[in-house]
């Protein structure tokens, strides 16, 4: 947004050439993210590869996992989880907590290369420690689906609420999941509702929905169908499936709505677009009575 003055990717281009010019890594790797994503430049992948590369021999952490990044998606490269891992790795060993975050999925999932939770904790916890979002609330996760490590509600409050003081609506909505349905802490649908309403805030299409779902079920509030449906509408033009799915269930039951199985058949449809399962159920329904 421009720190103290207007916006201008064009300076910030021109500052970072000269700036990477006098070898300094971080600059080549701006460089490089800019011609990634096309910021003020007409977007090169091979260019902002060219730039992390330079950046990546400075010893520029954050440039070698941007790079392996860049052979884990196949970008302007051919595939390879092994020489991503390779970056992923040499970032790590530099404490980067991309790098870190990034090597622990490979360990969690095996990719190039065997399992090893044992490693994958450790990194992402390292991560954590300095604060990178994606490792916390993946922790969180961890801890709250009790996968390759003892469920724990309680843990996964405590990463979630790191996380959140970072401000991710990611955080937030799975706070208020916790106190909605008193996983690990008393049942709270005021607290819910007030994570859920703070995600909204950043367009979090999984708030939306479950904000929507507490004036559907009237948990700490009166059941109001309409409130129900403006947000479920929210979440949905943001991409999310189940919002079609509850959209055309209101239109199925006739709840807040007129019955109106076509709209609600429409929803369904735009819910199987996404691969919702439901929706397929729904659609399935309909046909099956007519």
């Amino acid at each position: 947004n421009g720190y103290g003055v207007k916006q201008d990717h064009k300076k910030a281009k021109e500052y970072y050439e000269s700036s990477a010019l006098l070898n300094n890594s971080d600059a080549m790797n701006n460089l490089g993210a800019m011609y990634m994503s096309g910021f003020g430049v007409k977007q090169n992948p091979s260019k902002a590869k060219e730039y992390y590369e330079l950046a990546g021999r400075l010893g520029n952490s954050t440039a070698l996992a941007n790079l392996g990044d860049i052979y884990y998606e196949g970008i302007i490269v051919e595939k390879s989880y092994e020489k991503s891992k390779y970056f992923y790795e040499q970032s790590a060993m530099l404490n980067n907590p991309l790098g870190q975050y990034n090597l622990a999925y490979f360990y969690e999932k095996g990719l190039s290369g065997e399992k090893n939770y044992k490693k994958a904790l450790e990194l992402y916890e390292k991560s954590a420690q300095q604060n990178n979002v994606n490792s916390l609330i993946h922790l969180g996760n961890l801890y709250y689906n009790g996968e390759i490590v003892k469920q724990d509600y309680l843990q996964a409050k405590k990463y979630y609420e790191i996380a959140g003081k970072q401000n991710s609506s990611c955080a937030w909505n799975n706070l208020g999941n916790l106190y909605e349905n008193g996983y690990g802490v008393e049942k709270d649908y005021k607290k819910a509702k007030s994570y859920y309403e703070s995600a909204t805030l950043k367009n979090d299409s999984n708030a939306f929905l479950n904000l929507g779902n507490i004036f559907k079920e009237g948990k700490g509030v009166p059941i109001d169908y309409l409130k129900a449906k403006i947000y479920f509408q929210k979440s949905a033009d943001l991409g999310n499936s189940f919002a079609y799915v509850n959209i055309g269930c209101l239109y199925f039951h006739g709840e807040g709505v007129s019955k109106d199985y076509r709209k609600a058949k429409e929803n369904f449809e735009k819910g199987t677009k996404l691969n919702n399962s439901a929706a397929f159920v729904y659609l399935g329904k309909l046909y099956y009575h007519g």
